[in-house]
């Protein structure tokens, strides 16, 4: 073999071998940004999740809900919209619409007579009794994406 067929023969494997590391790594930044994606999305999950938390707490443990706590999950059902299947927004659509149902009963407690101040209070502890079941079954629902 003389050093001329040495170097035709690596010249031409030269192309190939470029190509086929070139295909690897972008294989590779494929999967690097892929687990990027993963990452990023958890973590806004998460923050969904911690809203909801965070709101099924003080509406169980409180008849008014700070308004920056309420406006945070206000935000985290909009946007859960665009992260979850229909399961877990129905699910904080739910806890949405009961804490809502918890601060019109305790507005309207405030206006009306003694007599119908009652049926109010216990349409709030009603709505308050299911925040204290809501945590396990919003950790089940998100547990499930």
């Amino acid at each position: 073999m003389s050093i001329e067929s040495i170097l035709k023969f690596t010249s031409g494997a030269l192309a190939p071998t470029v190509a086929v590391l070139a295909v690897y790594i972008a294989f590779r930044q494929y999967l690097v940004e892929r687990r990027n994606t993963k990452i990023a999305l958890f973590d806004r999950r998460f923050d969904v999740y911690q809203k909801s938390i965070k709101y099924v707490f003080e509406c169980w443990q409180s008849d008014n809900v700070p308004l920056e706590i309420e406006a945070q999950f206000r935000a985290a059902v909009v946007e859960a919209q665009f992260l979850f299947g229909s399961d877990v927004c129905d699910a904080l659509l739910e806890v949405q619409r009961r804490g809502i149902e918890i601060s019109v009963a305790d507005r309207m407690r405030r206006q009306t007579s003694l007599e119908e101040e009652m049926q109010y209070v216990y349409t709030m502890r009603d709505h308050q009794q299911w925040f204290t079941r809501a945590e396990p079954h919003l950790s089940s629902v998100f547990d499930n994406i």
